[in-house]
Formats: structure tokens, C-alpha cells, sequence
């Protein structure tokens, strides 16, 4: 009888404690990822960018010509041939701005970063089911890749991760019905954002290591070899299943990696190492290698992945995002897995528990979050202190001369604030290519007079940031002013008109 009656507060304290640890994972998830979300909705970042706006109108364009464009509209160069290589992307934001209005953008941001919150976690968490490392590992992750924006990189950061994850649990497993989920992603993936390039890299990585090597080795293909190579040959053809078919290859890495584009912009440089994201980074890479050096690890997939991700972070900054993806693997892998609790989790409710309360959760805190964005009318204030709203009103109203020289950043808005004023040039430098593109950048920076450029030497109207060399220029130097007035001004932007 004693025994009995004991039995029963011996286990309570074991079912209390069971029960605030699954609420503690619980909340701790939904935390890791909504948090970045609900900051997105308190602090509206989703208009820092120009590009976003370049991506609106041309989706606007194909909505209302039902077409795909092909040459430089928008621009002043309207015959040079032009690919959309985001076109897919461009056409679905055209669509969520038709339906929301300015508050698309915040929207569609505040979903991307709760993916790419999950898609960090997962990596670390499916294969070894570490809880607390994996929320540690996707907190750094998050926290190194700080500038999202609702763009197509965005879409490629989650679609990495994804095929990542797929490629590791066919090299794991030797699962290869994994492979089957590839070619449909990289059909979307192509068509969405010009990084689809990294992804076929990976697939590449994956073929060589996983496939032709061992085949040399026994000097024959066997069923799974070839099964594997293909799914990955076809994961790499249907990327031609696009607008533009082969052309799109060579317009992505333009896109990507044009040389005037490594020259001159930031966060296409290497790394500088005054951010804190960048030390966080570092670390993440540094425990990665020694992971793979403590386990003396002969796994050439995630060696060869890894060598060639840092060497594209330490390159170009911008690019960090795969070397954090696949540390991330690499450092989770090294965690003991919980072999048995794994196959008791599976056969329980508590598994679809975990996954069901926190997706549920996650899913109402996002959408109480888009729910209290502010109006449009509320956003185009935000959107004036960043982009020259005020000054375009001016050039509208008063109808000043065309063609305009814009500022480089506020291409993308000129595009769809003033549709009818081409731009002299934008983001777009599978367009414009590097030549052209170099020689508005030395206008711009005061290397080359305007009228000593014959694509620029006609323009009528200018249109620059306040604080800018140029603008600076033109209001100081006689010589300049005797060519140029200024017309309009104030904190942002400042407009001149030729004499």
C-alpha cells in the first residue's frame, strides 16, 4: 500500500517538469522566429533599398502588357536588349502591392524573415535534434545576415537552404528518393532570382563528390549513381525552362558579378571587419573548420562546399549567406544525436505537437503582425525620408525638361514614381554593362564633365541627394552654375534645370 501511494507522487514531479520543458522549447521557438518579424513590423525596414522599387514596375509592366520585357524600358537606353532575370519574383510583387498597396513590402518582408528564421533552424535541428544549439546556431545565423530585404536574394537564401538540406540527406542516408524535390525548385528558383547559379555550384559540388568520383573509383555506374546523376542533371536542365532560355546564364552572373560592380560598390568588396556581424561570421566559419579538423572529416561535400562558400564570403560580403548556411550544417553535425529519443519522438503525438503548436503559433503572431502594419498614406511619409518623393512631385508638376540624370540609388524609385521620365541609370547592369555604367559613376563623382559623356551630354533636368558631391558642385562652382540652376531643395534631394 505504501509503495502505491508513493508511486504517484514520485511521478508527478517528472510529468510537471516534462510539461514546462516542451512549454519552454515552445516559446523559445516561436520567440527565435518571430522575433525578427515583429521587428520588421515595429520598425517598417523594407523600403531602405531602391531596388525593391525597379522590381515593382517592371512586375507592373508585365502585368499590363502581358509580356516579359526583353530591351531597357524604363530607361534611356531602350534598345539595348534586356533580360528580367527576376521575373517571376518581380511579377509575384506586382501582384501583392495591387492587393496591399505600400504595405506589400513590409508584409512580404515580415514572412521572409520568419523562413529564413525556420530555414536556419531546421538545418541545425533535423538530423541531431539538439534544441538549445540550434536556437543558438539560428540566433548568429539571423543575426549575420541582417540586411533582408524583400527581394529576390531573400527567396534564394531559403531555396540554398532547402536544396542544402536535400543534398545532405541523400549524402547522409543515401536516401536518394530525396533528390526527387530538386528539379522542381530549381524550375521555380531560376526564374525567381539570378542566385539560382549558386545553387546549381552546389549541385555541382554534390556531382562531382557524390557521383562521378566514386563512379571513377569502381569504373562503373551503379542504379543509385545513376539515379542520382539524374536528378541532378534534370534539376540543372529545367533552369532552361525560362523566358529567355539559355540567355538567362549569362545575364544572371552578369547581374551578379559584373566587373564594374566589384569596383565600385560596397557590399560587393570584401569584408572590413568595423561589423560586429562580420567577427560573428568569422567565428561561425572558424568552429566550422574545427569541427571538420577535430573529427578528421573525409567528407568532401561539406569540406569542398565549405572552402568554396568562404572564399565567396571573404570576397564579395554581399554573398556570406551560403557560408553561414553551411556552417551552420557542419557545426550541427558535430552534435551527438539523440538516436533513441528520435525514433520514440516519431511513433509519439508529442512530435506533431512540437510541430504543430509553434507553426500555428508562428503563423498568428505573423499575421497579427501584417495585420497592424501602418496604412499606405502612413508609409509614403517613411518612404520621403529615404527617396526623393517631394522633389518628384516637383519635376511632375512643373513638367521639367527631359532627359534627367538621376542619382544612381534612386534609379529603381524614378522608375516607378515617374513613369514617364526614363531614367539615365538604375541597378540594372546586365543593361547597361560595365562600360557604360563606369562612365556615369565618374560623372557622378566629378571624374568627367556631364557634357563630355555623349550619353549624357543632352540632359535638361537633375536630379541628386542634397548632401551629394555633385550636387555640391553644381551649386558652388560659377562654372556650373552658369550651365545648370537650382530649381528645388530640401533635406533629401535637389533638383537643377539647364539654363
Amino acid at each position: 500500500m505504501s509503495t502505491s501511494r508513493l508511486e504517484p507522487s514520485a511521478t508527478r514531479p517528472s510529468s510537471n517538469e516534462g510539461l514546462v520543458h516542451t512549454l519552454t522549447h515552445l516559446v523559445v521557438l516561436v520567440a527565435l522566429l518571430t522575433s525578427s518579424a515583429i521587428y520588421e513590423a515595429h520598425r517598417i525596414t523594407a523600403f531602405r533599398t531602391g531596388d525593391i522599387w525597379l522590381h515593382l514596375r517592371t512586375g507592373m509592366w508585365i502585368l499590363e502588357n502581358h509580356s516579359i520585357p526583353k530591351v531597357g524600358i524604363f530607361s534611356q537606353f531602350p534598345d539595348r536588349p534586356w533580360i528580367a532575370v527576376s521575373w517571376a519574383y518581380d511579377l509575384f510583387l506586382a501582384i501583392a502591392y495591387r492587393l496591399m498597396g505600400l504595405r506589400a513590402f513590409p508584409a512580404i518582408l515580415i514572412i521572409f524573415r520568419a523562413l529564413v528564421a525556420s530555414a536556419t533552424f531546421l538545418l541545425a535541428y533535423m538530423r541531431h535534434r539538439q534544441f538549445w544549439s540550434s536556437v543558438l546556431l539560428s540566433g548568429a545565423a539571423q543575426y549575420v545576415v541582417v540586411n533582408l530585404q524583400p527581394l529576390p536574394a531573400t527567396v534564394s537564401i531559403i531555396a540554398f537552404a532547402f536544396a542544402l538540406n536535400t543534398l545532405l540527406e541523400a549524402h547522409e542516408n543515401g536516401n536518394i528518393r530525396q533528390l526527387r524535390s530538386l528539379p522542381l525548385l530549381f524550375l521555380l528558383w531560376a526564374n525567381f532570382d539570378s542566385r539560382f547559379l549558386l545553387g546549381l555550384a552546389l549541385l555541382a559540388i554534390y556531382g562531382v563528390v557524390e557521383v562521378v568520383v566514386p563512379a571513377l573509383r569502381v569504373s562503373h555506374w551503379s542504379g543509385a549513381l545513376k539515379l542520382s546523376a539524374l536528378w541532378l542533371m534534370l534539376s540543372a536542365l529545367v533552369t532552361l525552362v525560362n523566358p529567355y532560355t539559355f540567355r538567362i546564364y549569362v545575364d544572371a552572373f552578369r547581374t551578379l558579378y559584373a566587373r564594374v560592380m566589384l569596383v565600385n560598390f560596397e557590399d560587393l568588396s570584401a569584408m572590413n571587419f568595423r561589423q560586429s556581424p562580420h567577427f560573428v561570421l568569422l567565428l561561425l566559419l572558424m568552429s566550422a573548420f574545427l569541427v571538420l579538423g577535430r573529427q578528421r572529416s573525409r567528407d568532401m561535400f561539406k569540406i569542398v562546399s565549405l572552402v568554396a562558400a568562404t572564399a565567396l564570403a571573404f570576397r564579395i560580403q554581399r554573398d556570406t549567406w551560403p557560408a553561414i548556411l553551411i556552417s551552420v550544417v557542419v557545426i550541427s553535425d558535430a552534435l551527438p544525436a539523440f538516436a533513441k529519443r528520435l525514433v520514440e519522438d516519431r511513433n509519439s503525438k508529442r512530435t506533431y505537437m512540437r510541430i504543430a503548436v509553434p507553426t500555428l503559433a508562428t503563423i498568428v503572431i505573423l499575421g497579427i503582425a501584417i495585420t497592424t502594419l501602418p496604412s499606405p498614406d502612413s508609409l509614403m511619409p517613411r518612404i520621403a525620408r529615404i527617396f526623393p518623393v517631394k522633389a518628384c512631385d516637383y519635376v511632375v508638376s512643373h513638367h521639367l525638361p527631359k532627359p534627367i540624370f538621376n542619382a544612381y540609388v534612386w534609379g529603381g524609385f524614378v522608375t516607378w514614381y515617374m513613369p514617364d521620365y526614363a531614367v539615365a541609370m538604375d541597378s540594372r547592369t546586365n543593361l547597361y554593362g560595365d562600360d557604360l555604367t563606369n562612365a556615369y559613376l565618374e560623372v557622378a563623382s566629378g571624374k568627367r564633365r556631364l557634357d563630355a559623356e555623349p550619353a549624357f551630354a543632352q540632359v535638361q533636368t537633375i536630379l541628386l541627394q542634397t548632401d551629394s558631391s555633385m550636387a555640391i558642385a553644381l551649386m558652388t562652382l560659377p562654372a556650373l552654375q552658369q550651365q545648370f540652376g537650382l530649381v528645388y531643395q530640401d533635406e533629401v534631394a535637389a533638383v537643377f534645370v539647364r539654363r
